[in-house]
């Protein structure tokens, strides 16, 4: 007795949830987005409901019947949405200067990639090809635009010097090879690199005091940012190489760098090391 009354009550919650669920369906929303988002979720629903049920098979032909109009309006409404993202966002940004490119999900402008995910209501933002993601925000070609120019404002809008850059590089890569107790033109791992360069271009107010507060921002996408902009490669002497990823090192994300190329078209390159060599 006990097993039909447990099993009653648990088929009376799927009936309640079914009728929830078949409501949200069938009410109005004129936001397609929005739309499509209820369809997807409250059908998907229907479908595990209906396995679980032990409705009269009619019945539950009849429930099926209905929630086909609905997965064809999913269908329709994913190709809208979809192309009405792409535009308003290339819209969006053409404004402030980018072009658009790519397919859906993947859509570019210059060196970002955003991977798109309509499902999640969600956008992913990339500094190069999804090497290094940057922001993850709302699904809205309005937003999705702004949160770009905000990102490519603090990358690309700092000011750079090459001379400075490499002579802080150089000194970088010394501290690399007296603590790796390595030779000049032996390859440091540009992970190291990284982590040198942003202590030596602190500020005098950090090296006397090295609180979090004083500590100023230097991230690996602004390293590759700047490489990709930096015009000279000899300084006092010295030249600078960088090396090649191989392909098992592009496998883990710590073992390169992506650069993006200096024309702003083709693909870029990865290293994984970097090294000065003295010039005779």
């Amino acid at each position: 007795m006990e097993d039909i009354i447990k099993q009653l009550g648990s088929q009376a919650t799927l009936a309640k949830n079914m009728r929830l669920a078949l409501r949200k369906i069938g009410k109005e929303e004129e936001n397609p987005s929005r739309r499509l988002s209820i369809l997807k979720d409250e059908v998907k629903k229907m479908d595990r409901y209906l396995e679980n049920c032990l409705f009269d098979p009619v019945f539950k032909g009849r429930i099926n019947s209905e929630l086909k109009a609905y997965r064809a309006e999913i269908s329709s409404l994913e190709a809208l949405v979809k192309a009405d993202f792409g535009r308003k966002l290339a819209e969006n940004l053409k404004d402030q200067g980018f072009s658009l490119e790519g397919h859906y999900p993947r859509l570019r402008t210059s060196m970002y990639t955003f991977v798109v995910k309509l499902d999640a209501n969600k956008v992913d933002i990339y500094y190069g090809p999804e090497f290094e993601r940057i922001d993850t925000v709302k699904a809205s070609p309005d937003l999705t635009a702004a949160k770009l120019l905000e990102w490519d404002e603090t990358i690309s809008g700092r000011e750079f010097d090459d001379d400075e850059f490499l002579n802080n590089l150089l000194e970088a890569y010394r501290v690399c090879l007296l603590r790796e107790n390595k030779n000049f033109d032996e390859e440091i791992p540009v992970s190291e690199i990284i982590s040198a360069y942003s202590f030596v271009i602190q500020d005098k107010k950090f090296r006397e005091n090295p609180l979090k507060k004083y500590y100023g921002e230097y991230s690996r996408i602004m390293f590759s940012y700047d490489l990709s902009r930096l015009r000279k490669r000899r300084l006092e002497g010295f030249e600078l190489r960088l090396i090649t990823a191989r392909r098992a090192e592009t496998k883990r994300k710590s073992a390169f760098l992506w650069i993006p190329p200096q024309s702003g078209k083709g693909l870029g390159e990865s290293i994984s090391q970097v090294k000065f060599r003295e010039l005779k």
